[in-house]
């Protein structure tokens, strides 16, 4: 796999988004093996949701002449892979491809985060549960809607009343939960002490197709999945993680496909820009997909693609996968390090406004300014200026 500046700095402990010639360099804190007691560290990454988390990017639309695809063909060694759910299932442990999907032929999220870690030196677990066309909400969309919910259980507690057909509320939210568990048993089985770096949120879209969702009502649940999957997961591997990543995905509507027609979309995506901008959430970040993606091949900015009114294609199916995996790095934080980047120079270790400004825009050596970890959309401006 040809060598990426950002998968360069993943080793030195730094998250990377290049454009053209600039780069952008957000630092991060990631344990260090000293701090593992037993077993060997594997980094966990998680991923849950419905379909553009299950994956529906058909392989086959790849670009003609993608630089990548023999080797996402081969495998990502240092990058395993477990799922369940309602795509392809796998238990095994087996390293991340192309073809873990909905099926063979389609990809999802993980493709890019495999790619982002490749060359970490270390190794890392993806462990993923999703199911295509489900809601968060118990709220019926349609008239038959016999399915199971994401509906987190203290929002559930919180709410006895609430009924829904089948009686399935929370049947996704559980399932995912015990997916995670089975996983990190068998992990701990084969020796490796699991440490979770972060959690990949991608749903709304059907819960947009109700014209009874409200923003108030999205937001409230989407905080108590975060709450929820940040105790109940914490549970299972023993860790506080209290204050776990999690980036979440804005939902997008292609405007070739008539965007009006979801009636509750304009108040998920405003629960979600809300969210956003919550400062009682600590480590929580909407990923846009408007904005935030980077074309793995050119490093420059680019939008996302859809194959019809909802499901991205392969490719911005990988780009989100990075940009999950850089978000996480910078919401950890930390310090700078004295850290060479190709052809571009020194971030000196001792800054006064590390913390505070972990963005940082250099071009040939020369620094061209700092910038808070929540405003990427200026530091791609100075970047392009």
């Amino acid at each position: 796999m040809k060598t990426k500046t950002k998968s360069l700095l993943l080793v030195l402990l730094c998250a990377v988004l290049v454009f053209g010639g600039f780069v952008i360099v957000i630092s991060a804190n990631v344990p260090h093996e000293g701090d593992i007691q037993e077993g060997e560290k594997i980094n966990v990454w998680l991923i849950a949701g419905q379909s553009n988390a299950v994956g529906y990017g058909e392989i086959a639309n790849y670009p003609d002449g993608y630089t990548d695809i023999k080797d996402l063909n081969a495998g990502i060694q240092n990058v395993l892979y477990y799922a369940k759910g309602f795509g392809n299932d796998v238990t095994t442990f087996a390293p991340v491809t192309l073809g873990f999907g909905k099926n063979s032929k389609y990809s999802g999220p993980e493709i890019g985060i495999a790619t982002a870690l490749s060359e970490s030196g270390e190794k890392h677990v993806i462990i993923k549960y999703a199911s295509g066309d489900t809601q968060i909400s118990a709220t019926k969309v349609t008239a038959d809607n016999n399915i199971s919910t994401w509906t987190p259980p203290s929002y559930v507690a919180a709410n006895p009343d609430i009924t829904f057909d089948g009686d399935k509320i929370g049947d996704l939210y559980d399932g995912f939960i015990s997916t995670v568990e089975a996983a990190v048993i068998k992990l701990k089985a084969e020796g490796y002490t699991p440490v979770v770096q972060g959690f990949w949120w991608m749903q709304g879209e059907r819960d947009s197709n109700h014209g009874s969702m409200t923003a108030d009502l999205y937001a409230t649940l989407l905080k108590a999945l975060i709450s929820d999957v940040r105790h109940d997961v914490g549970k299972i591997t023993g860790e506080d993680l209290s204050e776990m990543p999690v980036i979440y995905g804005r939902i997008y509507r292609n405007p070739e496909y008539a965007p009006n027609s979801a009636k509750g979309l304009a108040a998920v995506q405003a629960a979600q820009d809300a969210i956003a901008v919550d400062a009682t959430l600590k480590n929580v970040a909407m990923l846009d997909t408007r904005y935030d993606l980077v074309d793995p091949d050119s490093g420059k900015a680019k939008a996302p693609v859809q194959q019809d009114g909802w499901h991205y294609d392969a490719l911005t199916q990988q780009m989100i996968g990075e940009a999950f995996v850089n978000k996480t790095f910078s919401l950890q934080g930390g310090t700078y390090k004295d850290v060479y980047i190709q052809g571009y120079g020194i971030i000196p270790e001792d800054r006064a406004d590390a913390t505070k400004y972990p963005i940082v825009i250099f071009r040939n050596g020369e620094f061209k300014g700092a910038y808070a970890k929540n405003d990427f959309r200026s530091a791609y401006k100075t970047a392009h200026d």
